[in-house]
């Protein structure tokens, strides 16, 4: 199931964030985030060709970070986020990935 446009940055989002934004480094990504005061948190993928060459693996990526958002929207509802990808997740197994994500979200919204 893809992601609703309505989660997803517009071109302003994206500048904002990368204005304004603090970055959080985990091995497979830099995450940019801002606090917002709306009620839906918004997100924006960068997997650039330099760092994982096939389409066929940037297209997985996104899948499976917009899945593993949809499943904890909730949770960042109060963030605007840009995900900029790093050459590690090319070879990096789904469950990797969604590791990273979970010890992401303890660094963005401590207990």
């Amino acid at each position: 199931m893809a992601l609703a446009s309505k989660y997803k940055l517009d071109a302003q989002g994206f500048s904002r964030v990368f204005d304004h934004g603090k970055a959080y480094r985990k091995a497979f990504f830099i995450v940019l985030a801002i606090p917002v005061n709306k009620q839906t948190g918004k997100i924006g993928v960068v997997v650039a060709k330099r760092n994982i060459k096939s389409a066929v693996a940037r297209n997985r990526f996104k899948r499976v970070l917009y899945h593993w958002y949809q499943q904890h929207q909730n949770v960042f509802s109060n963030f605007d986020m840009v995900v900029l990808v790093r050459y590690q997740a090319a070879s990096a197994s789904k469950e990797h990935i969604q590791a990273c994500l979970d010890q992401l979200r303890a660094l963005l919204l401590p207990a």
